[in-house]
């Protein structure tokens, strides 16, 4: 909050430091993979032959929590007019679980 009260007294949106922030992660992720170059990078160099990797991946994935059952979440929360916000967390339940396969993915 004390962010954003910053950003809109020198004229900014309230999401600008967000915007900020996603951006300096986007840089931060090309320049990681431009880093690999040729030799694969210092991560898939790191993983051949690491055990240590391989069994923190297990710890990670094992610690993940379940995907929400949409339908549950949906039958809870029902989207309606006058609570506009159910049909805001149908959404970011669905998100949150593409994420979690995508983790999982990566990690397996």
């Amino acid at each position: 909050p004390a962010d954003a009260e910053a950003a809109e007294a020198v004229g900014l949106h309230a999401n600008a430091q967000l915007a900020s922030a996603r951006h300096e992660l986007a840089a931060l992720v090309d320049n990681m993979a431009a880093s690999g170059g040729a030799h694969g990078g210092l991560v898939a160099q790191a993983a051949v032959g690491s055990d240590d990797l391989l069994a923190l991946a297990e710890t990670i994935d094992s610690r993940l929590p379940a995907p929400f059952n949409l339908e549950t979440v949906m039958e809870a929360h029902p989207p309606t007019y006058e609570e506009s916000m159910h049909t805001v967390l149908g959404h970011e339940a669905a998100r949150f679980n593409a994420l979690l396969h995508v983790v999982r993915e990566t990690l397996r």
